[in-house]
């Protein structure tokens, strides 16, 4: 099954005429062996956003750069997709930053990256929001610890509610109004762009601009599907950019399910059959959300129970 799902993988990558986006992660198993993560994201002909693992390896130390990017190197011409990668998703780790570097240097050898790599490496944002937060939370760290024991004691009787009440009514404060979103986006909407080209690009700048107020909900990738035809280079620039994975949330789903397929009482799993059992439920599933008591038996309904149990209990 594993080697089935592989082949059709690789033959939809072979397929598509746009790039592909990737996102890379480290893990390290209940049983401190490293692991390396490498996804995949790319809109396929039908225009669908897809998030495949081709990747889920025995990560030996050391754990740098260059070790690094040599494994997603391989693995990028195992399954043929070395000229068609677009980007790579990293986290803020010291040894990414080498990895990247490495790696867009053996890409640009075969010239295969748009504009030289300028826009290969891309940072996780979630890891930088998260950072973000923490050094905020520092340097407010007293002041939150103010306003909170301030609201306990506001709220710690009634007498004390009334007169917060009435000094609210006093200094005027109206507590039902909120805050307005994208205000710095109608400034820009306003603008306008004039050209007297007619290429591709200098067409599309032409089109009326959609009212956010009606579209709110709008399907970007149909819009993009709809107008592929008339746009036809434009469209697959759109679906290089919208593959682009702007976390690694991909590679830290595939951990939580590791964590399921390695336990301390399936510590003794090789390494090839982790990636097997992984990957080909990726494959078949995609990341769906899993149940925290879920068994790796029951991740594979449709496998034979004697061919999983001899995948299980291989060392």
């Amino acid at each position: 099954m594993y080697i089935r799902e592989k082949e059709k993988l690789k033959q939809e990558l072979a397929k598509i005429s746009n790039r592909v986006c990737l996102a890379s992660d480290c893990w390290t198993s209940s049983t401190s062996e490293g692991y390396i993560c490498l996804t995949a994201q790319f809109v396929d002909e039908n225009w669908r956003l897809n998030c495949k693992i081709l990747n889920f390896c025995r990560m030996y130390p050391p754990h740098t750069g260059v070790e690094m990017a040599a494994v997603i190197y391989d693995c990028l011409k195992e399954w043929n997709i070395e000229k068609k990668v677009f980007s790579i998703t990293l986290d803020n780790a010291t040894a990414n930053d080498s990895l990247q570097t490495i790696l867009k240097g053996h890409l640009n050898l075969q010239n295969s990256l748009v504009c030289d790599g300028e826009f290969f490496h891309v940072r996780c944002s979630a890891h930088i929001l998260n950072l973000i937060v923490q050094e905020g939370l520092k340097a407010a760290i007293d002041s939150l610890i103010a306003i909170r024991e301030s609201v306990k004691h506001v709220r710690g009787s009634d007498g004390r509610m009334q007169k917060f009440e009435q000094c609210v009514k006093q200094v005027g404060i109206e507590t039902n109004l909120g805050l307005r979103l994208d205000v710095e986006f109608k400034a820009f909407e306003n603008e306008t762009v004039s050209s007297d080209g007619k290429s591709e690009l200098d067409l599309y700048l032409e089109e009326p601009k959609l009212d956010y107020e009606k579209f709110q909900d709008m399907d970007v990738f149909m819009y993009w599907k709809d107008y592929s035809k008339r746009y036809p280079e434009l469209s697959i620039m759109a679906r290089d950019v919208l593959s682009i994975p702007i976390t690694t949330v991909s590679s830290e789903s595939s951990f939580s399910i590791g964590g399921r397929v390695l336990t301390k009482y399936r510590s003794c799993i090789h390494h090839e059959n982790v990636q097997t059992l992984i990957a080909t439920r990726n494959w078949l599933h995609g990341f769906s959300q899993t149940d925290e008591n879920e068994d790796v038996k029951t991740t594979f309904p449709q496998v034979d129970s004697y061919m999983l149990h001899e995948v299980l209990d291989t060392p």
